[in-house]
């Protein structure tokens, strides 16, 4: 999308239309956003893949480990910010809002069911994520480490029970397009949540 001619409200319809549809798009450019947390006095990043996003409800998902620090992370400082990008087509989309490490089962069996077999290998490591080691080794069992893995029942348990998803409510969005000719033709808008609406500005790129 350009800014030609284009309004507020369709820039803001525009950035969430454009996630959503990355999400069932393998390759797609934002269907993998980097997502950062509070870390102490700092911040810290990285790249995960988006699994769902809500326009309606302002919420972008993904699935994590529990154990992970950036769940840790989340339970300490639920400010969150994500960043995705378009290089063919120009585009950023910035997000910020308030993350939520969700582990009841009633709200995660949709994101759990959706996942394909292999995937859950994601959820096996024998230590938690971010354990350090003495060198590098393959954490999982090794009859996981095949293309096709078959799954005991109590590998599908375990991985269920560390299986957890991250919803994060956006209350701020930062669309940036870049001008293809390399000109100070580009545009920037920005987005807040009013409790009911988006309020739009165009700003100074």
């Amino acid at each position: 999308m350009t800014p030609h001619g284009a309004t507020l409200d369709r820039i803001i319809e525009h950035c969430w239309s454009r996630l959503a549809t990355s999400v069932g798009t393998p390759g797609d450019a934002m269907r993998s956003g980097v997502f950062t947390t509070r870390l102490g006095e700092g911040v810290t990043s990285r790249t995960v893949v988006i699994r769902t996003v809500d326009a309606a409800h302002r919420l972008v998902t993904f699935n994590t480990d529990y154990r992970t620090a950036k769940a840790n992370e989340l339970t300490r400082h639920p400010h969150v910010a994500w960043l995705f990008y378009d290089a063919q087509a120009g585009t950023q989309i910035r997000l910020r809002g308030q993350g939520e490490l969700v582990r009841d089962p009633e709200r995660t069996e949709p994101h759990w069911q959706s996942l394909p077999a292999p995937s859950y290998r994601s959820f096996l490591t024998a230590r938690a994520p971010s354990t350090p080691t003495d060198a590098w080794a393959i954490d999982v069992n090794a009859h996981l480490l095949v293309p096709q893995p078959v799954f005991t029942e109590a590998d599908i348990e375990a991985a269920r029970s560390n299986f957890a998803v991250v919803e994060t409510t956006i209350d701020h969005v930062d669309w940036v397009w870049l001008a293809p000719d390399g000109t100070v033709r580009n545009a920037r808008a920005q987005f807040s949540w009013n409790g009911t609406n988006w309020d739009g500005t165009w700003v100074v790129p």
